[in-house]
């Protein structure tokens, strides 16, 4: 028997598969010479298609699809020497397919055809920057059996000097860019969205100073820069040097990050939702080739001497079919670092506008030890935080130790912001070494050595009940209620004997 020949189990639900008895048994022969004779055995309800040069035999429709399963197999075999993989290892080996070039080639020119109008997706009857493939469904409804739309994926077309009104610079000489078409090698930039990955199709620029000779992406910073902001919202990438991931993803990556679930769990979430994906266009292919066999079609039927060929769908990572991709959690923790970078200066202006009447300020001594070290010794021992009444951070800084000197200058500008916006100055501070932390304190937050004044009535209240001398003692003593009686315990039988009052 030829080596080529496999006999593929199909999985399906009863609603695909006429079922007659209990045990309904379907197989498939591919990549092999079929004829156009199909048996259904009234014994067993079995459908069985015979080949003229191969054995065919009759798998049970619960069994596993093993193929279905061995590309997921693979990447787990492969998982832990991808995470140790380089950063520059994970982006420098992909190579774009042939069939996602030939596709990418016949969108660029059917767009270029196009002409000065633009592409067609920009017009009012479409109004949208995406070119989706078509659905599985109507992709293998007719023509003959293949699975190579299945491997199409979404493209997002980026012109945008079509969709403004203003004339795009060149960021060196500040003269004006015109548009050099598409990019050819590679065609498009790759995208790694939650389930599957897109495509960014821009446009290229190139200086008209002769002498400047700049050339740039249409999804150069430098380019996106100069759009409208709504504009700029519908970019869906944040990019790297060769690869991306979706912003869907990053806001994703986000969230795991601040929830404690970790990139490692992350990326295996991911491969997950890659390969299912795959696995389910597999299971919709196959079914579909059911189908035909069912109900052939003038495709499905040989002519002559002819044989009918069914291709294989291929496995995730084919780089010549499907073509699938997860990144690293190398790359993931990279990609997470450089959206926290573009954040932080949201994050430190969020942080500025707070105010706090009663602050609480420590140190912590748990953060450093989860940190990378330098010679063995950690750069850091302690995080200082500052939180306001809310137990909203105002301040958080690791310093190297826990002296006070490196707390007085945020303080400062601290402070200094609360005088920017206004803000009621703090009139109380929780520390846990008020002796140590006092100068610092009375230095950096002046509001808390002036005088607390209370109203005039109040005050006297307070004189007539304790006889206090105001100008010994301007600030009032705490009176306790009449109902709180104080105790000296200066005994275990005591303490024993107040403990058991409660």
């Amino acid at each position: 028997m030829n080596s080529r020949q496999q006999n593929i189990p199909i999985v399906s639900s009863d609603d695909n598969i006429p079922s007659s008895s209990n045990n309904n048994n379907i197989s498939l022969s591919f990549d092999c010479n079929i004829h156009d004779r199909v048996s259904n055995s009234e014994n067993n309800s079995e459908v069985t298609v015979y080949d003229s040069t191969c054995t065919i035999g009759t798998l049970s429709r619960n069994i596993e699809v093993e193929d279905m399963h061995q590309c997921y197999n693979d990447d787990n075999s492969s998982s832990e020497a991808e995470d140790d993989k380089t950063v520059e290892d994970d982006s420098i080996d992909y190579v774009e397919a042939r069939i996602l070039t030939e596709y990418f080639e016949k969108l660029q020119n059917h767009i270029v055809k196009d002409g000065k109008q633009g592409p067609q997706e920009y017009d009012q009857k479409h109004n949208t920057f995406w070119i989706e493939p078509p659905s599985p469904f109507f992709a293998l409804y007719s023509g003959p059996a293949d699975p190579k739309k299945l491997y199409y994926p979404r493209v997002f077309l980026w012109s945008p000097h079509r969709l403004v009104t203003t004339v795009l610079k060149c960021p060196n000489c500040r003269q004006k860019l015109n548009s050099k078409g598409f990019n050819t090698n590679p065609r498009a930039h790759r995208v790694v969205d939650i389930d599957s990955c897109f495509y960014i199709m821009s446009s290229r620029y190139r200086c008209t100073n002769k002498s400047c000779k700049t050339s740039l992406n249409a999804y150069d910073n430098r380019i996106l820069e100069q759009l409208p902001l709504h504009l700029q919202a519908e970019f869906p990438a944040y990019l790297t040097h060769r690869s991306a991931v979706s912003k869907h993803l990053g806001d994703l990556l986000r969230i795991v990050m601040q929830n404690g679930m970790g990139v490692h769990r992350l990326q295996r979430a991911l491969r997950e939702f890659h390969t299912l994906r795959h696995s389910r266009l597999h299971l919709q292919y196959l079914n579909s080739l059911v189908h035909r066999q069912q109900y052939p079609t003038f495709h499905d039927i040989p002519h002559g001497s002819n044989p009918i060929i069914y291709k294989r769908f291929s496995s995730f990572k084919d780089p010549e079919g499907y073509a699938g991709y997860i990144p690293s959690t190398r790359y993931l923790r990279l990609m997470y670092t450089a959206l926290i970078d573009q954040l932080r200066p949201l994050m430190d202006k969020e942080l500025a506008i707070l105010d706090g009447i009663i602050l609480k300020g420590d140190h912590s001594f748990k953060v450093p030890k989860h940190m990378a070290k330098l010679g063995g010794l950690s750069a850091f021992t302690a995080l200082y935080t500052l939180c306001d009444e809310y137990e909203e951070i105002r301040l958080q800084l690791l310093v190297p130790t826990k002296s006070t000197t490196h707390l007085e200058a945020p303080l400062k500008e601290m402070m200094n912001s609360y005088h920017l916006y206004n803000h009621q100055q703090p009139d109380l501070f929780f520390t846990d070494n008020v002796k140590g932390d006092r100068r610092l304190l009375e230095r950096s937050l002046l509001s808390l050595k002036r005088t607390l004044h209370t109203n005039n009535n109040h005050a006297h209240n307070i004189q007539q009940s304790t006889n206090v001398d105001l100008q010994k003692h301007p600030v009032p003593f705490l009176q306790l209620p009449s109902n709180v009686s104080i105790s000296l315990i200066q005994s275990n039988d005591q303490v024993e004997q107040a403990v058991q009052a409660i």
